[in-house]
C-alpha cells in the first residue's frame, strides 16, 4: 500500500471522516500532485507549497477553498512526519489566508414593512391552516427579534 493510500485509510479508520471529506481530500491531493508534475517538481519545499497557494489565488478559488487544501497539505504531512519520521516542518510554516469578515446584510424599511403586513393568502393559506392569531404571534416575535438585533437573513431565513 502507498502513503497516499495509507493516508486515506488513516482517515478513514483512525480519524473516522465521513466519505465527502476523504473525496475532497483525495481531490485536494489530486491538484498539488498535478501542479507539481505541471511545474516538473521532484522535492517538495516551503517555497513550493508558497508558488503553488500563489497558483491557487491566481485561479480565483476562494478563500476557504484555498484554507481547506492548505488543511489538506498539513494533515497528509503531519501523518508522514507522525507515520513515516519524514521530516515537513516547512508546511507548519504555512498559513491559511484570513476568512472575510462580511457584514451582515441589512433589512430595509420597504422589505420589513411586507413583512409585517403580511397575510396568508393564495391557494396555500387554507391548506397550511395558518390562522390570524398564528401570523401575528410570528410576525410579533419577528419584530422582536429584529429590534433585538437579530441579521436580517436569519430572521428572513427562519420565519419567511
Amino acid at each position: 500500500m502507498n502513503k497516499l493510500n495509507e493516508f486515506f485509510a488513516y482517515l478513514e479508520n483512525e480519524k473516522r471522516y465521513s466519505n465527502n471529506t476523504i473525496l475532497a481530500y483525495k481531490r485536494d491531493i489530486q491538484d498539488f500532485t498535478t501542479y507539481l508534475k505541471k511545474e516538473g517538481v521532484e522535492e517538495i519545499d516551503e517555497l513550493i507549497v508558497r508558488n503553488y497557494l500563489a497558483h491557487l489565488y491566481t485561479i480565483n478559488l476562494s478563500k476557504r477553498t484555498i484554507s481547506r487544501r492548505i488543511a489538506t497539505l498539513k494533515s497528509y504531512y503531519k501523518f508522514l512526519e507522525k507515520k513515516y519520521n519524514i521530516k515537513t516542518s516547512f508546511i507548519k510554516e504555512i498559513s491559511s489566508p484570513k476568512k472575510d469578515n462580511l457584514l451582515p446584510d441589512v433589512i430595509y424599511k420597504d422589505e420589513l414593512k411586507k413583512i409585517l403586513e403580511y397575510t396568508p393568502t393564495g391557494k396555500f393559506s387554507h391548506r397550511d391552516n395558518v390562522t390570524n392569531y398564528e401570523v401575528k404571534v410570528n410576525l410579533n416575535a419577528i419584530d422582536f427579534l429584529l429590534q433585538v438585533g437579530l441579521h436580517s437573513h436569519k430572521v428572513n431565513q427562519n420565519f419567511i
